[in-house]
């Protein structure tokens, strides 16, 4: 991974591949989402998601000094629908006058135009650098219309909240989150070669499946514990909470109501007084 000298916060961790980190309105302990720059010459603005100023400015700076060098920007391009992946795209749409494409289920969600609708299976390319590839891959769960995409000059999968690193992905129902689909979702891209796996939050990792499969793993862990407890007699949520859930910290409490919600309805559990 090489921290470009000329603009301290972005990263180039493959050729055409560079992250740029900005403050968002994530989900704690998170804190940045990454926006991720991809080509060199026909440039894709994934996950411009900041809403303050000097944030975006991270990402306009490194934009322009790839524009100065001969680059174009072509597209912004959304993984799904939550503000602290989309709060910068209609500033980055104006400011160069480009597209902003994503899936149509998450252009339902959002407040502004989705310009084109991208799909399972689809391909974008570059004009001037033809082994530049970055395939679509619907992985919904997390969110309905979540896209990963999959460079296969470098084999830079961009995750977008399919996985983060360190920590886990929130499934939450209220915000038309499906913990089957996730599931599912994560089976998939174990399936697909790659070389590393570039996560909307925290650090990429050249060991794509390894922590996929712990993602994978923790979900389907975590799930057995619930199940463990609502047998042995936790049949209320707070009850399944409690159990399930103690090895969390009171602060991520909030948090493990919504996996814990998202999980009872993938087993088929009904109960009162949840979120």
């Amino acid at each position: 991974m090489e921290q470009d000298s000329a603009e301290s916060n972005s990263f180039e961790v493959r050729r055409g591949i560079t992250i740029v980190p900005v403050r968002s309105a994530t989900i704690p302990p998170a804190t940045h989402t990454n926006c991720i720059l991809v080509g060199d010459w026909d440039l894709y603005v994934i996950d411009p998601g900041a809403s303050d100023a000097a944030e975006l400015c991270l990402v306009t700076d490194r934009v322009n000094q790839l524009i100065d060098r001969g680059g174009r920007v072509v597209a912004v391009l959304l993984t799904h629908s939550h503000p602290d992946h989309t709060a910068g795209a209609e500033y980055l749409r104006r400011l160069y006058d480009v597209p902003i494409m994503g899936h149509q289920a998450a252009a339902a969600q959002v407040s502004f135009a989705v310009d084109r609708f991208l799909n399972d299976g689809d391909v974008l390319t570059s004009e001037h650098d033809p082994q530049c590839r970055l395939q679509c891959l619907h992985t919904p769960g997390h969110d309905p219309g979540h896209l990963c995409f999959l460079e296969s000059q470098t084999g830079v999968l961009l995750a977008g909240d399919m996985v983060a690193n360190p920590g886990t992905i929130v499934v939450s129902r209220q915000y038309a989150g499906d913990m089957s689909h996730f599931l599912q979702s994560l089976e998939r891209l174990l399936a697909v070669e790659c070389q590393m796996i570039v996560p909307a939050h925290g650090q990429p990792s050249d060991q794509p499946r390894e922590l996929i499969q712990r993602q994978l793993e923790h979900r389907l862990w975590r799930e057995a514990k619930i199940e463990r407890a609502y047998a042995a007699g936790a049949t209320t949520f707070d009850q399944l909470l409690a159990q399930a859930y103690d090895d969390a910290a009171s602060s991520a409490m909030p948090l493990a109501r919504h996996a814990l919600d998202a999980h009872l309805a993938k087993l088929g559990i009904e109960l009162p007084a949840g979120l």
